[in-house]
């Protein structure tokens, strides 16, 4: 069980608008004004969450939540959207249509930890253009309105040259700029796992499919968010595309982990 310290600090009002870009390809960068303007005009969500500060320093925790109750967690999770349900099978699922983002942000907040989700049977018809900022998502997250990170299994159209189609992606918003650095591969998978690594001042992502052993690592190393305080982590899921599209999406989570590892600015 994960163990959070209990130091209460003022309830904090987070106004929260996690807009991005979910494309594929060698763009490297992209207007985060544009971003704002597309999602919000596709998406419509721009999210106000009141959060229960909880200062967590992980001490010999691992599992933030294992989904094995019946209903979702109002003890760790605030809610957006009805696309997620926790029905007690040990999995949270996420099945939906059409094209709004939806998320789950944790009422605990972490100074610095390696953050693990595990998805499984990731099935989405979403054949959207690449490049157009309209991919499926199911994404994992660190940070609070106008910085954060994330990195996302997405889906948008495959070409015959084997360009889109399944993605990993990471994304940076990056404070006082309006842009979004972005890197992506290609990355086919129905299973598999997404993290987050943070010493407190460094940011890292990796990936991995379900049979792999070893963790490979997506884009640049040691972005550094500059977050001064501790910040929630979220999942993160769209099927993408225009709200004409429809398309479809849904998988299940088995689990997210927490693991602790010394703050960078306390060594």
């Amino acid at each position: 069980m994960l163990e959070c310290c209990k130091n209460r600090i003022n309830l904090g009002r987070i106004s929260a608008l996690f807009a991005g870009a979910d494309r594929t390809g060698a763009v490297s960068r992209v207007r985060h004004e544009r971003s704002v303007r597309l999602l919000g005009a596709c998406v419509g969500l721009v999210l106000t969450l009141i959060v229960p500060v909880l200062t967590c320093e992980c001490a010999n925790a691992e599992v933030y939540d294992s989904f094995q109750g019946p209903g979702i967690d109002a003890d760790k999770w605030l809610v957006d959207g009805d696309g997620f349900s926790q029905p007690g099978d040990g999995f949270l699922h996420f099945s939906t249509h059409g094209h709004a983002l939806q998320m789950l942000v944790s009422k605990a907040v972490f100074s610095s930890g390696v953050f693990t989700i595990f998805f499984r049977d990731y099935s989405c018809n979403n054949n959207a253009p690449t490049n157009v900022q309209r991919g499926s998502i199911v994404a994992l997250g660190l940070g609070v309105r106008g910085n954060w990170v994330r990195i996302e299994r997405g889906q948008a159209q495959e070409y015959p040259n084997g360009y889109g189609g399944g993605y990993v992606e990471a994304n940076w918003v990056v404070p006082g700029e309006a842009l979004t650095h972005l890197n992506s591969t290609p990355w086919r998978v129905a299973s598999g796992s997404l993290q987050i690594r943070y010493d407190g001042v460094h940011v890292d992502f990796f990936y991995r499919d379900s049979k792999a052993t070893t963790w490979t690592q997506l884009g640049r190393t040691g972005l550094t968010p500059g977050w001064i305080t501790p910040v929630p982590l979220f999942i993160m899921a769209s099927p993408g595309g225009r709200p004409s599209d429809r398309y479809t999406l849904s998988f299940k989570l088995d689990r997210v982990e927490v693991e602790p590892i010394p703050d960078a600015g306390s060594q």
